[in-house]
């Protein structure tokens, strides 16, 4: 259970971070890296830096990859001072799947070291799920689709979770939905493992989406222990697509059957949308 004394450490870490800390990954060949401000937090978008392109990437779609929670704890009782994964094996799709549509990585409030003021370790424990955090990644992903473009959001983990709650309150920018081994029920999820409750994250049943079937995968891992094969299927309705993998775990083997759900959505919504 987490204590208060963990939080002090992890705040006094904090702010010592803001003055030199674990290195951010560079973006990458072809990529850049932009800070939103979007509601109360600053946010770190990479994307594709269009001096670099050849072909300019004006296609209907855009991907916009929501990572998991990263290095939120060090051990069961020690907050990390920075959230930001040392290796996300999501991040490492922004170029392969630009092949497929122009793919955006938004980070979440307090990753990526933004030397957000706002920040504070509750926004990557307690509160990791929280209105104030989902709000600011609205405000972000309205941002993303401006220009006119639809979304298919991408979630993994604690970002699948939060990816649906985004399409829940965004129908008319966000068209398609993959969650990869998304906790949709934290209430149930933290009970399952004994952790400490998380605050103002109710459950996000995909059945209740805006979002016709055919606009969604759910990306499932029979070999994860995090997210149990039996827990997860409690939470997807009878109809809902999903796509149970034999050898994935909760941190490996995805990136293949997310090429596949990706490809798939948008032959199907694209479909469905010239049908409408």
């Amino acid at each position: 259970m987490l204590r208060l004394w963990g939080f002090a450490a992890a705040f006094l870490a904090w702010v010592a971070c803001q003055f030199g800390c674990q290195q951010v990954p560079g973006t990458g060949a072809g990529l850049q890296r932009d800070i939103l401000t979007a509601g109360q937090f600053r946010l770190a978008l990479t994307r594709p830096n269009l001096k670099a392109v050849r072909q300019p990437l004006a296609r209907p779609w855009r991907i916009v990859l929501i990572d998991g929670d990263g290095r939120a704890f060090l051990t069961p009782t020690r907050v990390a001072a920075d959230p930001t994964p040392r290796r996300s094996w999501l991040y490492d799709q922004i170029g392969p799947l630009q092949a497929i549509a122009e793919t955006q990585y938004l980070g979440r409030p307090c990753y990526w070291q933004t030397a957000d003021p706002a920040c504070h370790p509750r926004f990557w424990t307690t509160h990791r799920y929280s209105s104030v955090v989902r709000d600011s990644l609205r405000v972000a992903i309205e941002s993303i689709a401006a220009d006119g473009a639809r979304l298919i959001l991408v979630g993994y983990s604690g970002g699948g979770y939060l990816a649906i709650r985004l399409a829940q309150r965004l129908p008319t920018s966000v068209g398609a939905l993959v969650t990869i081994a998304a906790p949709m029920n934290p209430s149930a999820w933290t009970a399952h493992h004994g952790y400490t409750p998380l605050v103002d994250a109710d459950a996000a049943p995909p059945g209740d989406l805006p979002l016709p079937q055919r606009c969604q995968r759910h990306l499932i891992g029979s070999r994860d222990r995090e997210l149990p094969l039996a827990l997860t299927r409690t939470w997807l309705p009878p109809v809902t697509e999903s796509v149970v993998l034999s050898d994935a775990r909760h941190d490996c083997c995805w990136e293949a059957a997310l090429r596949s759900a990706l490809k798939g959505l948008l032959n199907d919504c694209s479909a469905l949308r010239s049908e409408l």
